[in-house]
């Protein structure tokens, strides 16, 4: 590190003062995620050790508050689609989640059909890996199916987001209406907002949970501003509101 990459261990004077706390800190790090931090702080090793403990204290911190939020969004479209629904066809076979008479959403359109499609076959999916679980194998022999809110349970933040796009408007408009419920008319979320943000938590969430950088990082995949709190937010110009606080701002209404 020091003699080909130009890494610095100085402190004092002295050129090597933080040579062992380094291989002892390589034993147990990955030295490619690590030497990320080292290129944001010209390679100085005790600075870039200290942006990677605190990126790591603060992916583990988002975690907790993203389990959070991914329980409530399941919990919340469970209730919206389920509560007062009395057909007799299985809630997610139902084509009225999906279709409608709108072009975009009719059954003629073929990329409907192939959303609807592979929604449903990863619905299916979800189910069958997990047909081994005691709760998944009683409802299935109890009901011939697995209920509605157990099949939500299952899912991961990214087939929540996919779930959503594939609802046909007057559905995504009733778990948008559900979650905005609690709150004043002003700040009432549209379906289109919240697919944005499931979609965007979705992103973070896999960064935190494949120790991904968070520290100085720009992202991409960007939650869109509700039109309530676009006075509110302060957006680093040069970086196109792409940083992560600006990136956490959106998120205040679900809170």
């Amino acid at each position: 590190m020091k003699k080909s990459s130009n890494w610095s261990f100085n402190y004092n004077g002295n050129n090597d003062f933080y040579k062992q706390d380094c291989l002892d800190f390589l034993r147990d790090t990955d030295f490619q995620s690590f030497s990320q931090y080292g290129k944001l702080v010209n390679r100085r090793y005790i600075e870039a050790k200290r942006i990677y403990l605190f990126d790591s204290y603060f992916r583990n911190f988002l975690q907790e508050i993203l389990e959070r939020l991914e329980v409530f969004l399941k919990k919340s479209t469970a209730d919206a689609l389920t509560i007062g629904y009395n057909k007799s066809i299985y809630i997610f076979e139902d084509d009225d989640l999906y279709y409608s008479g709108q072009s975009k959403y009719c059954k003629e359109n073929p990329k409907r059909q192939d959303l609807v499609l592979k929604t449903k076959y990863h619905l299916s999916r979800l189910v069958l890996e997990k047909q081994d679980d005691a709760i998944i194998s009683k409802q299935i022999n109890q009901y011939g199916v697995v209920l509605p809110w157990t099949v939500f349970r299952l899912m991961t933040f990214g087939n929540l987001a996919s779930f959503l796009i594939a609802l046909q408007p007057e559905y995504r408009n009733k778990v948008a209406a559900h979650i905005s419920s609690v709150l004043n008319q002003e700040d009432k979320i549209p379906a289109k907002i919240l697919l944005s943000w499931c979609n965007a938590l979705r992103y973070l969430r896999n960064i935190c949970s494949h120790n991904g950088r968070l520290y100085s990082r720009l992202h991409h995949t960007l939650p869109a501003f509700h039109r309530s709190d676009r006075e509110l937010l302060e957006i680093d110009l040069d970086n196109d509101g792409k940083t992560l606080l600006d990136f956490l701002q959106n998120y205040n209404m679900i809170n």
